[in-house]
């Protein structure tokens, strides 16, 4: 039986050696390598580093318990990337084991890595490593992302160096190189000058590193729009210098946003709700949420008669909630310690404001026809 079973493993695998580590090679798809150990059992938890899935299927490797697995048996453990680790079930500890050779350590998506892909991911390791990244960490970023390998090693280095000057914490790389990989491909003048814009507006070391670790592509946004964000925080909205350091500190994803969207939400709490504390709206957060929410929160405080639009001179008959009150907090915080109401009052709320939002969209729309065939 054993003889028969080893038969079969020879005309669907070849063998080959990889360091101290035997692997089996499948002979239809030489990306798919498995390690296998012919006396002392693979621990499970080195199968679970190395993301081996089990499933039934013909003879390979058999589970005896929940701490090992051997060859001579009729469970398969499938393997669909190439892992090539010396990992035996220890976990590694300090950056020296860290450092040692983690093209052995992780997952590399193609077995037949071209020169400059090699020579990029050991320049990638190594210079995560520094950065204090662990090897977890180090996996995750070129499991989602193993196209950032393909570019030159020049502009990867630079890229690296960039963020390795800038004395950012582990998590935050690891943060910036998960959420928006691309960094490492752009051209470092671009970096710079970006940086250099944040430093402009008095953001100091520190909340500098913090602010592009909330919104990494912050470095990528386009200068124009950059620029036309900037723009209208100041000359549409009114804020000053320290008001629009503040707002790009906190709510940094709003250089994405169109400056006519921006001008819109200002517009509803300055002008519509006469809400005009300028240190007010910054603190809020205002520009961290679409109008959409903002006009809601509002109106059902003003339904439910806890917001007054205050008159010229800011006076109101009741006593407003702040506007961070109003805006910056989650739904079920605002309900009860808000609004004095349930949660589910509040979302019937929101879906009765939706069903107004969109009779008075086919409305107009109707509106529209009409003139328009009027004129025909």
């Amino acid at each position: 039986m054993a003889s028969q079973m080893f038969c079969k493993i020879l005309k669907t695998f070849t063998f080959a050696n990889h360091g101290t580590h035997r692997y089996m090679i499948h002979r239809k798809h030489p990306a798919k390598w498995f390690p296998i150990s012919w006396s002392t059992p693979v621990s499970v938890q080195w199968m679970d580093h190395c993301g081996i899935r089990s499933h039934s299927s013909s003879c390979i490797f058999k589970v005896y318990s929940s701490k090992s697995v051997s060859l001579e048996s009729k469970t398969v453990l499938s393997y669909d990337k190439l892992w090539m680790s010396s990992f035996n079930g220890e976990n590694l500890h300090g950056r020296e084991r860290e450092g040692i050779d983690l093209l052995e350590k992780i997952s590399v998506r193609n077995a037949r890595m071209t020169n400059s892909r090699k020579d990029n991911f050991q320049l990638l390791n190594e210079r995560l490593v520094d950065m204090g990244l662990g090897v977890e960490q180090i996996h995750q970023i070129l499991h989602n992302n193993h196209t950032i390998l393909n570019g030159k090693k020049d502009r990867l280095n630079e890229s690296l160096m960039f963020l390795f000057h800038l004395n950012f914490s582990p998590n935050d790389v690891y943060r910036i190189l998960t959420r928006t990989p691309c960094v490492l491909t752009v051209d470092v003048l671009q970096l710079n000058g970006r940086i250099r814009q944040l430093r402009k507006l008095g953001i100091p070391e520190g909340k500098l590193q913090r602010t592009i670790a909330l919104c990494p592509s912050i470095l990528l946004v386009a200068n124009k729009q950059y620029k036309a964000v900037i723009r209208t925080l100041k000359e549409c909205c009114g804020l000053t210098s320290e008001h629009i350091r503040q707002i790009i500190m906190t709510c940094p994803t709003i250089v994405h946003e169109h400056p006519d969207k921006i001008h819109v939400k200002f517009h509803y709490v300055y002008f519509t709700k006469n809400l005009t504390n300028l240190d007010e709206i910054v603190r809020a957060r205002l520009f961290r949420h679409n109008v959409y929410h903002v006009r809601k929160r509002i109106l059902f405080l003003e339904r439910i008669g806890l917001f007054e639009i205050p008159d010229k001179k800011g006076n109101t008959k009741i006593e407003n909630p702040s506007l961070k009150a109003m805006i910056d907090i989650p739904d079920h915080r605002f309900a009860k310690g808000v609004a004095k109401t349930t949660l589910e009052q509040y979302q019937m709320f929101s879906e009765t404001l939706r069903q107004e939002d969109e009779r008075e969209h086919d409305e107009n729309e109707s509106d529209y026809s009409s003139d328009e065939d009027t004129l025909e």
